[in-house]
């Protein structure tokens, strides 16, 4: 696809939106991206926080062409259905685009899949840290659910939201710093879940598997149309909990802050070095983030026992006693 002119000319319409606590202006010639992004929509109070200019042309995208990333220099260059092109740059806080009419349209698309991927790009310059952690909400106190790979954290997390926490996200979620404390953001995201989930929930035995972007096979489900579990957008979060599967005993104890400092630190994505100011504040927010109870959860059994154990101590730790309790 051949970008003809992003100039403001070129694109009569506009709009605002937030997401993840962000201000972000958009410009396109096309009522179909608008209308893709209505769920973001806001009427906008001051400074945009970022920029996304999208130019639709008349082109055919390829379906089953896998999407294409390459970066260099705070600009990241990005490849969809083939045809769809999109501009990062990290200094600027703009996104410029051209697509095809089809993806204009798509709102899958731009709700699922460009509207995360542009604030992991951007959030750091935007004072957003994508941290890789689930997150819930209980009666207003917040847990984020962290784990490595394969630990169980989605797993976990939906058997939590069934038994009537609400969720704010699955896999990633954003902080962002706002007044003297921290704000968790999710992006109301399909929830992805690996085939053995099958196993625990009965829900997903009509769902059919779906290579997802990392090439993946997995269950990507709405959490509310499949499981009748609550969302929420955000969360002040009074605690993190490290999920690690184990073959003897179920326990919680409490971890070190530096240990789950250093796990956020280690997942974050690399930035470039000229984009020093955006690590520093990340790093902060980090720091913020991970200054409340850190607990070790090391459970056996199933992911609906674990969930139960998880959910009794939380509400007896944050919703009885209503303060925050000491894991120093």
């Amino acid at each position: 696809m051949r970008i003809q002119s992003l100039e403001k000319n070129a694109l009569p319409i506009s709009g605002e939106l937030r997401v993840a606590g962000c201000r972000g202006s958009i410009r396109t010639n096309s009522f179909s991206v608008i209308h893709s992004l209505e769920k973001w929509r806001s009427d906008g109070i001051g400074e945009a926080d970022f920029e996304l200019a999208v130019l639709v042309q008349p082109t055919h995208p390829v379906a089953l062409e896998p999407p294409m990333f390459r970066g260099r220099d705070g600009v990241i260059f990005a490849t969809f259905h083939g045809t769809d092109l999109f501009f990062f740059d990290l200094v600027a806080r703009q996104i410029s685009a051209a697509v095809s009419e089809q993806t204009a349209g798509d709102a899958k698309f731009w709700n699922t899949v460009l509207i995360p991927i542009a604030i992991g790009v951007l959030g750091p310059m935007m004072g957003v840290a994508p941290l890789h952690s689930a997150c819930l909400t209980s009666a207003g106190h917040g847990m984020l659910v962290a784990g490595l790979s394969g630990a169980g954290k989605s797993t976990l997390t939906i058997a939590l939201a069934k038994e009537g926490f609400a969720l704010v996200s699955d896999d990633w979620t954003y902080a962002r710093r706002e007044a003297d404390d921290v704000s968790i953001y999710g992006l109301d995201v399909p929830v992805k879940l690996m085939p053995d989930t099958v196993a625990y929930f009965d829900e997903l035995k009509t769902e059919r598997l779906i290579r997802s972007m990392n090439g993946e096979l997995a269950f990507e489900v709405d959490p509310q149309t499949k499981f009748g579990v609550q969302v929420s957008e955000q969360c002040e979060p009074d605690c993190i909990v490290f999920l690690q599967r184990s073959m003897g005993e179920t326990s919680i104890t409490p971890l070190d802050q530096s240990l789950a400092r250093l796990f956020y630190e280690r997942s974050a994505e690399l930035l470039p070095a000229g984009l020093s100011k955006a690590s520093e504040d990340r790093q902060k927010i980090i720091e913020a983030v991970t200054k409340r109870d850190c607990w070790l959860f090391q459970y056996s059994g199933n992911p609906q026992q674990g969930a139960s154990v998880l959910k009794n101590f939380f509400e007896e730790t944050y919703d009885v006693h209503c303060w925050r309790a000491s894991a120093s």
